[in-house]
């Protein structure tokens, strides 16, 4: 089936970049695809590739995003960005590029209802 096929691909996958995840999940979300195999694969990538301080915003707002639309509230992942996040440096979040990326994080963050002190 589909699912499985996704499922065997996302481990398979050894060079995937945040980038390449983020915009995966956020395809993923757009399709309304939440098979539970395929995710956890996906958060595991996540949590291995997505890393301050050179972690994109917007990379980490696209996930976030995802995972909000899925209403897949993955404390591990969530808690994972939240630090993560806490290394970029703050002006990553300066201008309205930066501002856009910070104002989708906490609404993906809110519309889960995680809460975390780190953001």
């Amino acid at each position: 089936t589909t699912r499985s096929y996704i499922a065997g691909a996302i481990r398979q996958e050894h060079g995937i970049n945040e980038g390449t995840l983020a915009i995966l999940c956020n395809a993923l979300a757009r399709i309304g695809f939440n098979d539970e195999n395929s995710w956890q694969c996906l958060t595991l990538l996540i949590i291995d590739s997505c890393r301050g301080p050179t972690l994109r915003t917007q990379n980490a707002a696209l996930i976030s995003n995802a995972y909000a639309k899925l209403a897949r509230n993955d404390s591990s992942l969530l808690a994972h960005l939240a630090l993560e996040l806490t290394l970029v440096p703050t002006s990553a979040f300066v201008g309205p590029p930066g501002a856009r990326d910070l104002s989708n994080l906490l609404n993906s963050y809110a519309r889960l209802r995680y809460r975390d002190v780190a953001l």
